[in-house]
């Protein structure tokens, strides 16, 4: 179906090249909004697990502080405690990297990709002079 006058030009307003590009920016915002949502949400999960994984560590070191106590053993080195704190660091850091989304804004193109017309006639006249050549050779 072919629209002429007011249709047909309200239909070309929503085929532009800027639209395009405001139509992905507004997707890729309302997507971002939903990916932080989530990344929030296991962000805040990681960081309760984190919290709790970290009393119960306090608990454990005390419980290991008593005991070493009573029974008059060797304490752990603070080397141990630093690692282990570095690699709860690392985990975490490696979680949020891992949750992070970089995406570029959309751009209109400032000139049409497709069709490239100058590039299609010079191979039409290319093709059809190798044409004509061939059929000329085969009459004479």
């Amino acid at each position: 179906m072919r629209l002429s006058g007011r249709g047909a030009a309200r239909l070309s307003i929503y085929r532009t090249p800027a639209l395009a590009a405001r139509i992905a920016n507004c997707f890729v915002e309302n997507m971002g909004r939903l990916v932080h949502s989530r990344s929030h949400q296991r962000r805040q999960f990681i960081e309760d697990q984190l919290a709790l994984r970290r009393r119960e560590l306090a608990h454990a070191e005390e419980a290991l502080r008593d005991f070493q106590h009573l029974n008059r053993s060797i304490a752990l080195q603070k080397e141990a405690e630093e690692q282990v704190k570095a690699l709860v660091e690392l985990a975490t850091e490696r979680e949020s990297a891992r949750i992070a989304l970089l995406v570029d804004a959309a751009v209109p193109p400032e000139k049409p990709v497709f069709p490239n017309k100058p590039l299609n006639a010079l191979l039409g006249a290319l093709a059809g002079a190798a044409l004509g050549l061939l059929a000329g050779r085969r009459r004479a």
